[in-house]
């Protein structure tokens, strides 16, 4: 598990901009929170994938796969790592 996110350097606004930007540099388009990955960046599920494994590379953790089936858009993300690493800190 990764100190950067559970060693209480990072909080949600935080770690809403570091998805952000790392999904702006990998689909190459404006998002928010907001932003569906299917609908909206027409991400097909080895794009969704790979977003997944930069992301758990550069946050330095683990999501399982069984968190992820219901997401739809980038705040799901935020939430779960969110609530399973940080808490509610805002």
């Amino acid at each position: 598990m990764s100190t950067y996110i559970t060693g209480g350097t990072v909080n949600r606004n935080e770690l809403s901009d570091i998805i952000l930007e790392l999904a702006r540099n990998l689909f190459k388009v404006e998002v928010t929170e907001n932003t569906n990955l299917i609908n909206d960046l027409n991400a097909d599920s080895l794009d969704i994938v790979e977003f997944m494994m930069k992301l758990e590379d550069k946050l330095d953790i683990e999501i399982d796969d069984e968190e992820l089936e219901e997401t739809k858009n980038i705040k799901d993300i935020v939430d779960i790592i969110n609530n399973k690493f940080i808490g509610t800190k805002e």
